[in-house]
């Protein structure tokens, strides 16, 4: 793999949208029905998973599997029915009548679309022998949005792009994006932002294409967005010198020295901490323990995980802070 990929990617997606003949969309369905899909789904996946209905999860541990990106947060707020079926390990995720019925999706680490495709199309072969999926000769995969019909998949890699935008840069790149069949999106989908410089190039047709076409589309347009970045690190830091250097230390002092750090601010901090190993400003025993930190110190995933209760925005300020504090000690040190 290129040395740009390497440093750039955070994890790879494959997301399949599926319904059940006979059985009306979400939007339409009954409890019945509901009951039906999710019977369906868990014969078929049974040793490994774990299935939890939506409306019993507590408000920590459900915003927790939304900023975990298990379910969506559609799927919290506007589905009744809403489940989701997890694996041990949670590489694999399937939300039940949300949007559509089925939302089958497989995360994995690093840059593996075609890992990830085999994994999610062994999914959906295991999920349709318990269940027969809606299917057009002409539409393909019949869904509820129209944007998903064909395949109904996307593929989209999580990538880091600091120097893109601290330049600027990214959206003459997002044009280009666009001329390839695929779309520059914030963390958590469409709408949302880009944390800690991080974004999802996805695909934007499913209709008239295949599967192969799509995971060609989403590994050529990463792999040229990763092009540039690397292009865009280096004039970065040509142009900025040691004003970038003292920048990227004094994120080093934050993340290692801070007593309260809120959410934006950890965020800040790590992601330039993980720009300076890429550098080599800063020395790194585990390159990616930052992208775990970052997932770690988010507002609901800080509470499930916390020690002690936190009861207001300081204690978890100062909680935030000492998970930082302690990662960044263990795996980071300034080179100079």
């Amino acid at each position: 793999m290129d040395e740009s990929m390497l440093s750039s990617v955070i994890s790879t997606r494959i997301r399949l949208a599926r319904n059940l003949r006979g059985i009306p969309f979400p939007r339409k369905m009954s409890a019945g029905h509901a009951d039906i899909v999710a019977a369906k789904v868990e014969r078929a996946l049974t040793n490994g998973y774990k299935t939890y209905r939506v409306k019993s999860l507590g408000e920590i541990e459900a915003g927790a599997f939304v900023e975990r990106h298990l379910i969506s947060k559609e799927l919290l707020s506007d589905c009744p029915y809403g489940r989701v079926v997890l694996s041990d390990d949670e590489a694999v995720s399937v939300m039940l009548n949300e949007e559509d019925h089925v939302r089958e999706q497989v995360i994995l680490p690093g840059y593996r679309l075609d890992e990830a495709y085999r994994v999610a199309d062994a999914l959906d072969d295991r999920i349709s022998e318990a269940a027969e999926f809606a299917f057009s000769e002409k539409y393909g995969y019949l869904t509820a949005c129209p944007t998903n019909l064909g395949t109904g998949m996307r593929a989209s890699v999580m990538i880091f792009l600091p120097a893109l935008t601290i330049t600027g840069e990214l959206k003459r790149n997002v044009s280009t994006l666009a001329k390839m069949n695929v779309t520059l999106r914030g963390v958590y989908g469409e709408g949302s932002d880009a944390l800690g410089y991080v974004y999802q190039v996805s695909n934007k047709r499913t209709l008239g294409v295949t599967e192969a076409e799509i995971l060609s589309f989403v590994r050529a347009a990463a792999e040229s967005i990763a092009a540039a970045e690397k292009d865009a690190r280096e004039r970065l830091l040509k142009s900025r010198g040691n004003a970038l250097i003292d920048e990227i230390a004094r994120a080093m002092g934050v993340a290692s020295c801070a007593y309260m750090l809120s959410y934006e601010q950890a965020i800040t901090a790590v992601s330039l901490v993980k720009l300076g190993a890429y550098y080599g400003i800063i020395g790194l025993k585990n390159a990616a323990k930052p992208d775990e930190l970052l997932i770690s110190v988010s507002p609901f995933n800080l509470e499930s995980a916390a020690d002690r209760p936190l009861k207001s925005e300081a204690d978890r300020s100062v909680y935030r802070a000492e998970l930082v504090r302690t990662t960044i000690k263990n795996i980071a040190r300034l080179n100079f």
